[in-house]
């Protein structure tokens, strides 16, 4: 969707605006769309609680959870009203709503257009705002699905960890499959609110140190389990190190395979003048390993 200059000037206004006032009342553990956070974090979090059940011997279990588009499916009257329960002034309320009034598509075919039809749901696609909006929802969503119940893992002695988030990527965890089935059912309905639904094909539950085979339902359809190992995770060893490792081995294949191929072009008397080569083949695995903190040599 194409958006106008002006528009955009006015919405990063808004967004900074909005960026101070209500991050501080956003749940810790929402790294999306938010600074000083990454989803790198939230991967190493991750990898921790397992590395600890797996050392400690203690039950843990990990749900996936994915939605069904989304960004396309969040209901802009609860989105208005969440905005008035974050405290953002009626103003800015008002100007936002203005950038979703008569929201109009049409459809390329053929290389044809349809007629125009109005959008009633979901976020703009490629506004400032747009993320930042998603996130408020996914916020309360999980504030809502997880106020006043203990189902989740032990993190300090006073406070317990329910989940990690980036964006609408979430994972849940708990210790037991009652604790989970709840946490995951109340997500549920409370996600329903908003115009959200999940995705039952795409979201996985993983169980470590525990032998209990009851599944976990969404709309009483059963989450398909995966094993430690497709995730990054070597249970038999007890960490996540062999992982690392073959990343290591793949890292030092690509090197050669870009250094034979610079070299070729060197003979040949042709430089090439962009780095996408090396920034597909190489920074991936790189950036992994620096996200590690691994002290090899090389």
């Amino acid at each position: 969707m194409l958006l106008s200059v002006p528009g955009k000037v006015l919405n990063r206004v808004i967004l900074e605006r909005l960026k101070e006032a209500v991050d501080t009342l956003l749940r810790d553990q929402q790294a999306g769309f938010r600074k000083n956070r990454s989803c790198a974090d939230q991967i190493a979090s991750l990898r921790i609680i397992v590395e600890q059940s797996l050392e400690w011997n203690s039950p843990l279990y990990i749900n996936f959870i994915d939605y069904e588009k989304a960004f396309d499916s969040v209901d802009r009257e609860t989105l208005w009203k969440l905005l008035k329960r974050y405290e953002i002034p009626k103003k800015i309320i008002s100007t936002i709503k203005c950038n979703y009034q008569d929201m109009k598509c049409k459809v390329a075919h053929a290389c044809q257009l349809s007629d125009s039809f109005e959008v009633k749901r979901g976020m703009r696609q490629g506004c400032l705002l747009s993320p930042f909006l998603f996130i408020l929802v996914i916020d309360w969503i999980m504030k809502t699905t997880t106020q006043g119940r203990n189902n989740g893992i032990q993190w300090t002695l006073t406070i317990q960890l329910d989940d990690l988030d980036f964006a609408d990527d979430k994972v849940l965890l708990s210790h037991n499959n009652r604790q989970m089935q709840d946490k995951t059912s109340h997500l549920e309905l409370t996600s329903a609110q908003t115009g959200l639904k999940i995705n039952t094909k795409k979201t996985e539950l993983m169980k470590l140190n525990t032998a209990v085979n009851t599944p976990i339902t969404v709309a009483g359809a059963s989450i398909r389990e995966i094993q430690p190992l497709k995730r990054g995770i070597q249970q038999q060893t007890r960490t996540t190190r062999p992982e690392a490792g073959e990343r290591v081995g793949q890292f030092k294949i690509r090197i050669e395979t870009y250094f034979n191929w610079w070299m070729d072009l060197s003979e040949r008397n042709v430089i090439p003048s962009r780095s996408g080569n090396i920034n597909a083949c190489v920074k991936d695995l790189r950036t992994f390993l620096m996200e590690r903190n691994l002290k090899r040599s090389w």
